[in-house]
């Protein structure tokens, strides 16, 4: 250890794994995400089998997809989430723009942008007459 100091040798290991690990995190985060919906999943079609086996009613809730999920339609939750993307894009101008890194104000630009895109989106959808969205040529 102390020849791996001594060389100078240390510090670009450590730069190493600490982006190998920094890469590596988000990989297995959605690893152990997938791996408990899949599981949940499994778990649900047991239940449907077993249900259809003792003839019973499958309620049709239960193959209804989550609550996260029907949030996600919501056009509340759209709403707060372009906010918050608009709100974040121009934190991030703000805070490239005060640290002397005015090369990157460009990456809140483009977070700020997408939110107002999804305001866009969400402005045209409220706008649409029901059940229209989606339809006719593209």
């Amino acid at each position: 250890m102390e020849s791996l100091i001594a060389s100078g040798q240390l510090p670009a290991l450590l730069g190493i794994l600490v982006a190998i690990f920094g890469i590596m995190m988000p990989v297995a985060i959605l690893l152990v995400v997938f791996h408990f919906r899949h599981q949940r999943w499994v778990e649900v079609m047991a239940t449907v089998r077993h249900l259809a086996e003792k003839g019973l009613p499958v309620p049709a809730d239960l193959l209804r997809p989550g609550e996260g999920e029907q949030r996600r339609n919501d056009p509340r939750s759209m709403l707060i989430t372009a906010a918050t993307m608009v709100g974040a894009g121009l934190g991030l101008m703000i805070f490239f723009t005060a640290f002397g890194l005015r090369t990157f104000w460009g990456i809140g630009a483009l977070v700020g942008l997408i939110g107002v895109a999804q305001l866009i989106a969400l402005w045209v959808l409220r706008r649409m007459p029901d059940g229209s969205a989606g339809a006719g040529p593209v």
